[in-house]
């Protein structure tokens, strides 16, 4: 029977939509339910469940697996959990058919203890202990008869984690020190702790062994702790951080030989536990404010010089000549001493002559020339001694000024004052080799420099005010300038001046994981590192010529070859950008890029032999990742009155290429909506921005899409675009989930824009066309079309050219509230 062409449009409307209703109605009820295929990506996965999740009480019995109805016997479906530690005594919850008294567990062959049946689908058991960490057989079977039903390797042993020793047991309080920890049950990943702090590198050696690099901390002991899939286990106060230790002045400098004066140590690396001993005898810490001054009482000593020493984790500190013990008793002429027996040769300064019978009349020279003195007590004299050349100087203190008069040789050492004011820029690379400015006083090329324990190259020395230093190779972290000039004394005796800024430079990695410029202007140092287009793994080898940009034919400015890392810093002090930096290599492709201005760059690399595809099966696709928000702003456009449109929102994702779109995956499960509403989208994982639309679509196009006989993009490409909102700088790994984003669509798709024309042509524009009559709205149940086209809208004839103006996009497609309205791009 023969329907008419009416009817037969109208069954296969009403068709469609049952179709659509059902499957509304199926997602509505089930949101894991997967989506209908829509011709390009098949249908969306149903989310797994968890690894040892447990069915509800009232589930049905698992069915009886390994043809339990036909011999006879209980039946095992799964175990909870799927792990247990090697000795034993763990419980875990069989899950399965039939299960029923009189029942025997096996666990690798061995009886499993306290066997409890809870139902005829659930028992639970203490597992045996097991001599190896592998993966056993679990059986069951009634004692009073049937076949024994397994479960191959259901159960895995693991060895417990235990952690027996961290080597080395110090490290810097700055942080990048690798070390070793032994111990049982180390498997990837595990996460290491020195303290509350994270590690900054984890590696699993073995088993029983991992290297981690430590993180910065506070100076002292840190509890070590190891956390995995195999339990956790702690060192207490197992690791030291440590910072350099030193005291730069002891104020002041002299006591009364009675002892119980206050007597300040201004340094640093001091702690609070500093042990402190005076003359060899310990004196009493009563105030300590880490880690810079630490305040002592000083013990009894006979007058006299006496050493003073600190020591703490952070390493010992001694002066032999340290604190001048004086009697406070009057006596005879003597002088036992000068405090302090140092002064900058630049400016000289006061010290005073500690002694006895010491008055108005004493005479004091230094290097042959009376200085002016000021008596303070019988036992005391304070002088000035003005600036003059580094070096030892002679100091006679005379009773009074008499050829005959008693006299005592002492002396003063002149020194050139070193002090570290800044460095920079303050942070290197860490491949090494960035310039760094220290600016301070005192500088010069016989001044030794550590960042931390790394010795530092002095390139250049400008004045005493400032040089250059060539920075060493060294993991990311904060890093403490020490400088030290050392200057001989007589005797053999070695003293010299000694400097120290803390956390003066950080390291940083400057790989950009998919290629490009970073960071700052290019200011003396630019940090280049090399990848391999393929799998971006580092290219060792690769030589890096930088020139500047305005002279190609120019030599090479600098050149370097990439460490293991595929790194290379190349420095020079006056280096500036732009730069055309070329990397070669053999095998590769020669890559130049031109105009750099930033100081860090990640070249990728083409080799010219591609990698081989290995035999066998293709490797699984990455896992998507998942974004879930809020959509905001689609119930306040206006609906289309035409009838045969209606207005969607859509959740998508910015690709690299224009093809890329058709590779994206739709948006499921609830990545379309009619009003505002949550969204919950699967997405290819990577870094990208989220694309929100609304877009008018025309309903057979819709309903074809929603009952699976429409691609996606297909059906996109019938939409006209209304309104738009982004969500920039989202990165996903494989299977990574984001919530709370909030994607707002605040940006109209009709907008007029002005354009200010720079060169305007003087010929006068053609006469526009004759308007077009206006095309009617599209009929219901229409069929498929093409999707209108953008025209531009030429200018009025009537109106010379003119430096400034507007341009507007038409889209002639049905809009919302009137058929008279466009929309424009």
């Amino acid at each position: 029977m023969l329907m008419p062409a009416h009817a037969a449009r109208a069954a296969h409307a009403a068709r469609a939509a049952l179709v659509a209703l059902a499957a509304l109605a199926a997602l509505a009820c089930d949101p894991a339910a997967p989506a209908a295929p829509d011709g390009e990506g098949g249908r969306a996965p149903r989310p797994l469940p968890p690894r040892d999740a447990e069915p509800p009480a009232d589930a049905p019995d698992a069915a009886p697996a390994g043809g339990a109805e036909a011999e006879g016997g209980p039946a095992l479906n799964s175990l909870l959990p799927t792990r247990a530690p090697r000795a034993g005594g763990a419980r875990v919850r069989l899950i399965g058919a039939d299960l029923r008294e009189p029942l025997e567990v096996l666990v690798g062959g061995v009886p499993c203890a306290r066997l409890t049946v809870e139902s005829a689908s659930r028992a639970i058991c203490e597992v045996p202990p097991w001599p190896a960490a592998e993966a056993v057989d679990v059986s069951a079977r009634w004692l009073d008869g049937g076949a024994a039903r397994v479960l191959p390797r259901a159960l895995t042993y693991y060895d417990e984690v235990a952690l027996s020793s961290v080597d080395p047991a110090e490290g810097p309080a700055s942080g990048s020190a690798e070390v070793t920890l032994r111990g049982e049950g180390f498997e990837a990943p595990t996460d290491v702790r020195f303290g509350s702090s994270p590690a900054l590198r984890v590696e699993v050696v073995s088993p029983t062994e991992l290297r981690a690099v430590t993180p910065p901390g506070p100076p002292g002991l840190a509890d070590v702790t190891v956390r995995n899939a195999n339990g956790a286990a702690a060192l207490p106060g197992a690791y030291r951080w440590r910072s350099p230790m030193g005291v730069d002045r002891v104020e002041p400098a002299w006591g009364w030989s009675g002892g119980g004066e206050e007597v300040r140590l201004y340094g640093y690396g001091l702690l609070a536990d500093t042990a402190v001993a005076v003359g060899d005898r310990p004196a009493e810490v009563s105030e300590a404010l880490p880690p810079a001054r630490l305040t002592l009482i000083t013990p009894p000593s006979a007058p006299g010089w006496a050493a003073v020493e600190a020591r703490n984790g952070n390493g010992a500190w001694r002066r032999e000549r340290g604190l001048l013990y004086l009697d406070p008793a009057p006596g005879d002429f003597s002088a036992l001493g000068l405090v302090p027996e140092r002064l900058p040769s630049d400016e000289g300064g006061y010290f005073m002559v500690g002694g006895n019978g010491l008055s108005a009349e004493t005479a004091v020279r230094v290097a042959g020339e009376r200085v002016p003195c000021e008596a303070l007590a019988p036992q005391r004299l304070r002088c000035f001694a003005p600036g003059r050349p580094p070096g030892r100087a002679a100091v006679e203190v005379r009773e009074r000024e008499a050829p005959i008069a008693r006299a005592v040789e002492l002396a003063l050492t002149f020194f050139e004052p070193l002090e570290v004011y800044a460095v920079t820029p303050p942070r290197a690379a860490v491949a090494g080799g960035a310039l760094l400015r220290v600016t301070g006083r005192g500088l010069s090329a016989g001044v030794s420099f550590l960042l931390d324990e790394a010795p530092a190259e002095v390139v250049s020395v400008e004045s005493s005010a400032a040089l250059w230093l060539r920075a060493p190779p060294r993991a990311p972290g904060r890093v403490d300038l020490t400088a030290r000039a050392e200057a001989a004394r007589e005797g053999g005796a070695s003293v010299g001046e000694r400097a120290y800024l803390p956390e003066a430079v950080e390291y940083f990695d400057p790989l950009s994981r998919y290629g490009g410029a970073w960071g700052a202007p290019i200011s003396s140092s630019v940090n280049v590192t090399t990848l391999n287009i393929y799998d971006l793994s580092p290219v060792e080898g690769v030589t890096v010529e930088a020139r500047p940009f305005d002279d190609s034919a120019a030599p090479a400015l600098l050149s370097g070859v990439t460490n293991e890392d595929g790194q290379v810093t190349l420095s020079l002090e006056e280096l500036r950008g732009p730069l055309g930096v070329t990397a070669v290599k053999a095998g590769f492709e020669v890559y130049t890029l031109e105009r750099l201005v930033s100081e860090n760059v990640t070249l990728v690399l083409i080799p010219y032999d591609p990698p081989e595809m290995g035999e066998g099966d293709p490797p699984p696709p990455l896992a998507l990742a998942r974004v879930r928000g809020r959509l905001e702003g689609l119930s306040a456009l206006p609906k289309p009155r035409e009838p045969g449109y209606t207005l969607r929102g859509f959740i998508d994702t910015s690709h690299p290429t224009p093809e890329g779109r058709a590779l994206l995956p739709r948006p499921a499960p609830v990545g379309v909506l009619a009003e505002d509403g949550d969204f919950d989208v699967e997405v290819t994982p990577g870094q990208m921005s989220l694309v929100a639309t609304a877009a008018l679509v025309e309903d057979w196009a819709l309903n074809a899409f929603e009952a699976g006989q429409m691609s996606y993009w297909r059906m996109r490409q019938s939409s006209v675009p209304v309104a738009m909102g982004l969500v920039r700088f989202l990165s996903l790994s494989p299977g990574a989930e984001v919530g709370g984003v909030v994607a707002r669509l605040q940006y109209p798709m009709d907008t007029t824009a002005a354009v200010e024309l720079l060169n305007p042509s003087p010929t006068p524009p053609p006469p526009p066309p004759a308007a077009a009559p206006p095309r009617p709205p599209p009929r219901a149940r229409s069929p498929p079309r093409r999707s209108p086209r953008a025209t531009r809208r030429a200018p009025s004839s009537t109106s010379a050219p003119t430096a400034t103006g507007s341009s507007t996009w038409r889209r002639a497609a049905p809009s919302a509230p009137s058929a008279s309205r466009t929309c424009r791009r």
